[in-house]
């Protein structure tokens, strides 16, 4: 399975207030050399449709990322997902 690689209609973080954006996001997942604890869980997950969470870059909120959509989740919710590594939009490349 490829790592996560998406473009969303809908740019803007799902925060209220936030003014990130991220249209186009390729996550790079093999880059942080940790196949096994990184990479495939969460390809997986992507893959399957249950998506990841990750702190959105510029408000610091949860952010689920799906195929299909970004949506705001509280704390408690992100517990339910795998997450992207604290530093994933240092990775990450977004147009």
């Amino acid at each position: 399975m490829a790592s996560p690689h998406v473009h969303y209609h809908e740019p803007a973080c799902p925060h209220a207030g936030c003014q990130q954006r991220m249209e186009w996001i390729d996550f790079q997942l093999e880059l942080f050399g940790d196949p096994e604890g990184i990479y495939k869980p969460l390809v997986r997950s992507w893959w399957e449709g249950v998506g990841f969470v990750g702190r959105c870059p510029g408000c610091g909120g949860w952010i689920r990322f799906t195929t299909l959509r970004m949506e705001a989740v509280t704390d408690d919710q992100a517990g339910q997902f795998p997450k992207l590594p604290d530093n994933w939009h240092t990775v990450a490349q977004f147009a």
